[in-house]
This record gives structure tokens, C-alpha cells and sequence, in this order.
């Protein structure tokens, strides 16, 4: 074999060699693609489906809101009050007026202490007529 022929078996395996590498390389790019397109469509789907953690926080989150959101009847379109903010003032405004119908019931009460009872005594006076009261009430 001449020095030529040696050179040009070089050059011709050093191209198979080349071509070889390039064929490796884009395999991998491609593999590397596909694995990214994978995950990307995994990524996708937990955004849309969401994960369990983070339904059970919107769940919280929406029953917070229930309970804490006075709606806004001004908006477009009107945002009614949730329905356990609704409940809660119910509860709230029955709660006030018992206080009320209580603070009424303990002036009357009062009115029934001689003057001159000393202030623990007519305390319990009132209190003990105030729970009469309640109790024959209901």
C-alpha cells in the first residue's frame, strides 16, 4: 500500500468515523426532545388536573371564601354573599338581638331590687330573675 492509499483509507475511516458520530448525536437530540415533549405534556396536565394537594387548598380556599365573602351586587354580573357568610349573619343578628332582649330583661330585673341592696347582692338578684326569665322563656 503507497503512502496515498494509506491516507486515503485514513480520510475514509475518519468520514465513517464522522458520520458515525453525527448519527449517534442526533439520536440523542432527538431522544432528548422526546423526553422534554414528555414531560412538558406531564407538566401540562398536573397545571390542568391539578394535583390532589392542590385541590384540597382551592377546596379550602373556596370554603374560607364561602363563609367570609359579603358578594358584591355592584359587579358585572352582581357576586352574591356565599351561603355560609349568609347563615353566619343570621346566626350574628340573632345573637344580637338575644344580648339586646337580654340587656332589656336585666333593666327590668333590676327594677325589682329594693335601693339601698348592696351591688353583689343585686347583681345576683338580677342575674338569678334574668335566668328565671330565659329559662321559663323557652
Amino acid at each position: 500500500m503507497t503512502e496515498i492509499q494509506v491516507a486515503e483509507a485514513k480520510v475514509a475511516r475518519a468520514e465513517r468515523i464522522k458520520r458515525a458520530l453525527i448519527t449517534v448525536t442526533a439520536v440523542l437530540v432527538l431522544a432528548c426532545l422526546l423526553l422534554l415533549v414528555v414531560l412538558l405534556g406531564q407538566v401540562r396536565n398536573t397545571q390542568i388536573e391539578g394535583t390532589p394537594t392542590g385541590k384540597r387548598l382551592v377546596e379550602s380556599s373556596d370554603r374560607v371564601l364561602d363563609c367570609t365573602d359579603a358578594g358584591d351586587p355592584t359587579s358585572d354580573p352582581p357576586r352574591p354573599a356565599g351561603d355560609c357568610y349568609v347563615q353566619n349573619q343570621k346566626r350574628t343578628r340573632d345573637v344580637v338581638g338575644d344580648i339586646g332582649a337580654t340587656n332589656i330583661l336585666a333593666v327590668v330585673c333590676a327594677l325589682d331590687v329594693p335601693d339601698g341592696t348592696p351591688t353583689d347582692k343585686a347583681l345576683r338578684q338580677v342575674t338569678k330573675c334574668v335566668t328565671d326569665r330565659l329559662a321559663a322563656k323557652s
